[in-house]
């Protein structure tokens, strides 16, 4: 007869992980337990939720890990790498197997641009020039210029690249701008928020220039946004701007009744016109809808009608071949 091993039961567990304890001189870690007690550390998952609890259970301290890594530790490693010549990239860094590097550098400082601007470096060559050609100097020179020449300067229509280093010396595209004395309200494309009195001021503008506007175009302009904003309706709006009988409020057609859906079904079908749904919902999609609403679907509202069902290859539907 075979014998079964015998089953380590929670009072074992917490024993072994005591006596390796004792003889580390601390508490062991998972790895470490499980290369010595394999047996003890496949049943620890039955009696424990996590390995922590079973530490905890055995009234030993936390597991520790050595910290290699500080904000400290990351500037210095970038900084004397920058001395023997590596390219501090992500990419390049990683591709010469320092992941550790990249991954401190993303815990400690957010990422690889915060690293290397902590160490006091320049951002790594891009492109094929080997070099990078970026200083702040550089930047703000360039901005210049474009604005000599009369070049858009809204963030969206300048190179990536100064748009990069602009972001990587000053934090962000609209401090460069105002680093370099110009007024970033000026050439944004996109125009700040409205304010209340704007608001008011140019519904009263609208309301002299498009007399003819309707309450659907006045919600399709670029102002609802900002009517929403100090707002709660369209209605609030005008009445602070003391406007009335402004835009134009369409009046929506009446639904058809059954009784008048069927007559212009009849109507349409004496003046041959097409009578498969497609065609209806583009001549006229207010017929369509009333035989959707009163019978239910386009093919009900003809058989209501006693129209014959015609498809749109010219023949009749299975149900008026019967």
């Amino acid at each position: 007869m075979k014998v079964q091993p015998r089953k380590e039961d929670s009072k074992g567990i917490v024993d072994a992980l005591r006596r390796m304890a004792s003889r580390l001189g601390r508490t062991p870690t998972s790895l470490e337990f499980a290369a010595a007690e394999s047996r003890a550390y496949r049943e620890l998952y039955h009696h424990f939720h996590t390995f922590v609890a079973a530490v905890e259970a055995a009234g030993l301290p936390a597991v520790t890990f050595p910290r290699k890594w500080s904000r400290a530790a990351v500037v210095d490693e970038l900084r004397r790498l920058d001395e023997l010549g590596y390219v501090l990239s992500r990419r390049k860094l990683i591709d010469r197997g320092r992941h550790d590097l990249v991954n401190a550098a993303a815990t400690y400082w957010g990422g690889m641009t915060n690293a290397r601007r902590a160490a006091g470096l320049p951002p790594p060559p891009r492109g094929k020039r080997g070099t990078s050609r970026w200083s702040e100097d550089e930047v703000i020179a360039v901005i210049k210029e474009r604005k000599g020449r009369g070049w858009p300067l809204s963030s969206s229509r300048v190179p990536r690249m100064l748009r990069d280093a602009a972001t990587y010396y000053f934090g962000g595209w609209r401090e460069a701008i105002e680093k370099a004395g110009l007024d970033y309200d000026q050439i944004r494309l996109k125009r700040a928020a409205y304010s209340r009195y704007e608001i008011l001021n140019t519904l009263r503008a609208l309301a002299r220039t498009h007399p003819q506007m309707t309450l659907t175009g006045l919600h399709r302009h670029r102002l609802k946004s900002g009517i929403e904003r100090w707002f709660s309706t369209v209605d609030e709006a005008l009445r602070a701007a003391k406007l009335s009988g402004w835009p134009r409020r369409e009046r929506r057609q009446p639904m058809l009744t059954a009784t008048e859906t069927r007559a212009l079904i009849r109507a349409r079908r004496a003046r041959g016109l097409p009578m498969f749904r497609t065609a209806v919902l583009r001549d006229d999609p207010r017929l369509e809808r009333a035989g959707a609403r009163n019978f239910g679907g386009w093919l009900a509202a003809l058989r209501a009608a006693g129209v014959e069902v015609v498809s749109s290859r010219g023949q009749l539907t299975k149900k008026n071949r019967r």
